[in-house]
Order: structure tokens, then C-alpha cells, then sequence
């Protein structure tokens, strides 16, 4: 078992559809993986799937990934950031402004470590089960830095991305969470697809009109692929 290009384990916490997804993706690169969630059948479940181990008494990880709800994301990414002075901490919620907002609030330790992310796919169902190793291959994950992360915290969430097979694209919180909210209204695309007028449609000529992310006038970081140049 290795530890990647981390040095150390990924700690992904909560195990449900997206937490088990990633590990499964990660565990594909011979990544450790270790897992927390509040219910221990979860971890239970997808460390049965393969996607990792419970997290052991002793260690700490290189990389946290926060998958839990979203009304509980600024309390865990806190809690990772307090436990865990080594570690890069992100978070996959589909909300970036608020549960940065309350870091900032509570004084949240060495915030330049914490960047947040969005991989932009799902599934209809839930829960570990469902957990796919290839449910982010070649979607897109956004990855949304303040202006206090730091270049190394930001490079590590964007091998995150990479490793689960997708393509991460750079985009300030405030603007992520403006496509968001305009992706919410449609209702006939797959889970989590931008919809077709979105700053997050896609320049391609996928099937379904409306997967990744497309240029905007009105806010053209939004689009820009992370390494880019241009």
C-alpha cells in the first residue's frame, strides 16, 4: 500500500456516496486510505468495498476530505484544521462561501491550509453503496481558493481531482456558489450536470448538452483549467 503523491494517508470523512467514491478512486492509485463517518456501519460498508480502512488510533494524515452534509461542513473542516496541524483539508460540499465564512468567524486555525472543492458529479442514489471509483472520471471538480490558501494547499486538493479522474477547474467560492445555485433550477439533466446557459456548460460535444464547464464572459476564471497558462 502506498501513500501516493501525498507522502502520507487521505483521511476521507464521511463515508457515504461521495467519501466512498473518493476512496475507491484513490485506493485504484494504491493510495491508504483511511475513513470516519459518525455511523460506523458506513465504515463498515465501504471499507468492505475497498475503499479504505477506519481510521487507525495514531497517524495523521497528509490530505482530509470532508464529505458530510452541508450544514456541517464549517464544524469538520474547523475540527481537521485544529487536530490535524500538518494537514491539507478540503472539502467536497456544493456550498463554498458559508462554511468559509464561518471558518473566518470562528477563528479557525492556519486557514491558508483549507481549500474547498465541488466534484460536479453524483448519482441518485446514496449512501456507500452506491460509491463508484469511476463516478468523477472525466467530470469536472471545482476547486475554489480564497485568498489566503496556500499554493501548496491548492496544488495537493488539485492532485486530489486528478487522481479521482476528473478535471479541475479554478474558480473563486463567491462564483462557484452563483453556477450552483443557476445548475439547481434544472430538472431534466443528470445529477449534478450544469444545464445548458450555465457558466459551468461545457465546450464540448458531450450526449447530454450540459456536462463541465463553459467560458463566461461575466467571469472567465470560472472556466480556466487549474495549471493553466492561458
Amino acid at each position: 500500500m502506498s501513500d501516493g503523491p501525498f507522502g502520507r494517508p487521505v483521511l476521507v470523512v464521511g463515508a457515504g456516496l461521495l467519501g466512498t467514491s473518493i476512496g475507491l478512486a484513490l485506493r485504484r492509485h494504491g493510495i491508504e486510505v483511511w475513513l470516519q463517518d459518525v455511523n460506523q456501519e458506513h465504515v463498515r460498508t465501504a471499507s468492505g468495498l475497498g475503499a479504505g480502512v477506519a481510521r487507525p488510533g495514531v497517524g495523521e494524515p497528509a490530505l482530509v476530505v470532508v464529505a458530510v452534509p452541508p450544514d456541517l461542513l464549517g464544524v469538520e473542516i474547523g475540527r481537521a484544521l485544529a487536530e490535524f496541524a500538518g494537514a491539507v483539508v478540503t472539502d467536497v460540499g456544493s456550498v463554498k462561501s458559508e462554511p468559509l465564512a464561518q471558518l473566518r468567524a470562528a477563528g479557525a486555525p492556519d486557514l491558508g491550509r483549507y481549500v474547498g472543492s465541488h466534484p460536479m458529479a453524483g448519482s441518485e442514489q446514496s449512501g456507500p453503496l452506491a460509491g463508484s471509483a469511476s463516478l468523477f472520471d472525466g467530470r469536472p471538480w471545482a476547486i475554489t481558493p480564497h485568498d489566503e490558501a496556500e499554493p501548496a494547499a491548492v496544488a495537493t486538493v488539485v492532485a486530489l481531482a486528478e487522481l479521482c479522474g476528473a478535471t479541475p477547474l479554478s474558480m473563486p467560492p463567491d462564483e462557484h456558489d452563483v453556477a450552483v445555485a443557476r445548475i439547481s433550477t434544472c430538472r431534466t439533466c443528470s445529477p449534478c450536470s450544469p444545464p445548458a446557459g450555465s457558466p459551468m456548460r461545457p465546450p464540448t460535444t458531450s450526449p447530454c448538452p450540459v456536462r463541465g464547464f463553459a467560458t463566461s464572459p461575466a467571469s472567465p476564471a470560472v472556466t480556466r483549467p487549474c495549471g493553466s497558462r492561458s
